[in-house]
């Protein structure tokens, strides 16, 4: 890992007549005379970490001072920015020169069209409050109110949030891979057409093609609609676009819902299938499965259902971009999720979004085949509470993970 060390926050170094100065919280700590041009040298301390390796080469005056510094406290080592450094680095590299897999996304592409028994969502209706009105209301919910909400409403969250334009896509789709290196010839092919009937990567206690006790039908909703362009893998995508953008169109990010009182839907988890606009079940409710125990200081009030925005880390396409595929399904993921929230906010239902939750016990309520399968962002939904001020929490995101 990179080694970083940076100045304590209630540490100023200050040249005062050619000598360095060590304040801290205001009062003089140290007095060194003649290190001014030293200190001078340090000055970029006060604004970001500096790398070891630079320092190991920096004039003697300089290294001195930097031991007096230490001695006194006002050099600390700063693991969590180095490690983050590091962490963004290892998400920069280009696609793997893997070999062609015709069809190997095929599986991915049929469990969204719907394969086995699914539950039909309503038609989305999102409303038509200006988007501006939207993001001024948007807030992260303190409470909910009581009862469930209603199936049409998580339909059109789902289905107007992370679910399908209705209308071919065959323009370009970059989620910030603009000039990026193409992927090569015979990358594996994220848009086969979804002639699979088995979910390779279902959990081994997912439930998928139980009936869930909801109104079913079979699946393959899509119909004819997804296909490919030509026929050689690394085709476009030629089915109907999203209501959020995806580098290369690669789709990386799932949508599933643990649902605990939604009116006409069985408690259950489920992955949404877009293509479809269905639910599939995937995981039976269980008191093991209830939100509270796995999503911490869970809004008073009744819970509704809880959206987790998940990825497949065994998908292949993802080896199009290599490392820099994790970055765009995070950036997806948010996309998504300010989606649902914004969207809440015109329903009327009240959201929560979190990043820090039990990942483990929250991919065995969706049913994942964890840790290959994973959430990377979790959003809480109840009815909004009867008050004046929606219930809502003022911003900002407090340092738990949760906002």
């Amino acid at each position: 890992m990179t080694a970083l060390a940076r100045l304590a926050d209630d540490m100023a170094v200050l040249v005062r007549d050619g000598d360095a100065v060590l304040l801290r919280d205001g009062a003089e700590v140290l007095h060194v005379p003649g290190a001014g041009p030293a200190a001078e040298w340090l000055a970029g301390w006060s604004t970001r970490p500096w790398p070891r390796r630079e320092l190991a080469g920096a004039p003697t005056a300089v290294r001195h001072l930097l031991a007096l510094l230490e001695r006194h406290g006002a050099v600390l080592a700063d693991p969590l920015t180095g490690h983050l450094l590091d962490l963004h680095g290892r998400t920069v590299g280009g696609h793997l020169e893997l070999p062609a897999v015709p069809g190997a996304d095929s599986a991915f592409l049929a469990r969204e069209a719907g394969t086995g028994p699914i539950v039909r969502l309503p038609p989305p209706a999102p409303g038509a409050a200006p988007l501006g009105r939207a993001l001024r209301d948007r807030r992260s919910a303190g409470r909910f109110g009581t009862g469930p909400v209603p199936l049409a409403m998580l339909g059109t969250l789902l289905g107007a949030g992370a679910g399908t334009t209705g209308t071919a896509d065959t323009g370009p789709e970059t989620n910030g891979t603009a000039g990026l290196p193409a992927a090569p010839n015979g990358t594996a092919n994220t848009h086969a057409a979804p002639n699979a009937t088995a979910d390779t990567h279902a959990a081994p206690n997912a439930t998928a093609g139980a009936d869930p006790g909801g109104p079913t039908t079979p699946g393959g909703g899509a119909g004819g609609v997804v296909e490919r362009v030509g026929g050689a893998a690394g085709s476009e995508w030629a089915g109907p676009g999203r209501t959020y953008p995806s580098g290369g169109r690669l789709y990386p990010v799932e949508t599933h819902v643990v649902a605990v009182r939604v009116a006409g839907l069985p408690a259950a988890g489920y992955r949404y299938l877009p293509l479809a606009h269905a639910l599939s079940r995937r995981a039976a409710a269980t008191p093991m499965t209830e939100p509270a125990r796995w999503l911490p200081d869970l809004p008073p009030g009744d819970t509704a259902a809880v959206v987790l925005l998940t990825v497949d880390f065994a998908r292949p396409s993802l080896a199009r971009y290599g490392g820099r595929a994790y970055r765009l399904a995070l950036l997806e993921a948010g996309q998504i999720a300010q989606n649902l929230l914004l969207l809440g906010t015109v329903l009327g239902v009240a959201g929560r979004p979190y990043c820090g939750y039990d990942e483990k016990a929250a991919a065995g309520a969706a049913g994942l085949a964890y840790p290959t399968e994973t959430v990377v962002y979790a959003i809480a939904f109840g009815p909004a509470p009867d008050t004046p001020d929606g219930g809502r929490t003022a911003e900002p995101v407090p340092p738990d993970g949760r906002s």
